[in-house]
């Protein structure tokens, strides 16, 4: 295994500590064992719903809402109507992509060094918050439209 990917499994790691010490409702979906993942997804306690965090070279962070599922273009065309109160509600705009298998709406952070361990702290930070605020307003509004 590549040094890039055995740095990559200690990011994750280190990243779910990160979310056990500030108390964070959001888990991983599968255990990080030692295959390499650019990203992981979070559960949000709804089916076919998630939040995902990822961590590139080229791209730096990236933390995005996921809908997967047959309804998966359904859920997003509604939550696409409300797009300005989602973006007001984040705090800043938010990037929309509806990809055939399942649909992303993400925050993007491009200036990251993915792999500069001494700034792990301030990228699980950053990370974590935007998982969070995005679980926070997507999360009622998903419960609302399954009802």
């Amino acid at each position: 295994m590549s040094e890039r990917k055995r740095q990559s499994i200690r990011f994750w790691k280190e990243f779910c500590n990160h979310l056990r010490q500030r108390g964070s409702q959001l888990g991983p979906l599968e255990p990080i064992k030692s295959d390499y993942k650019h990203y992981r997804d979070f559960q949000t306690g709804i089916p076919y719903f998630a939040v995902r965090a990822s961590q590139r070279l080229k791209e730096g962070l990236g933390a995005a809402f996921i809908i997967k599922g047959r309804a998966a273009t359904t859920y997003f065309n509604a939550l696409m109507e409300q797009q300005a109160k989602i973006h007001k509600e984040c705090g800043e705009s938010l990037s929309w992509y509806p990809v055939d298998s399942e649909k992303r709406i993400a925050f993007i952070k491009e200036d990251a060094d993915v792999t500069d361990e001494k700034d792990w702290p301030n990228q699980h930070k950053w990370l974590a918050t935007k998982l969070e605020k995005l679980n926070e307003v997507f999360r009622p509004r998903i419960e609302r439209l399954k009802s």
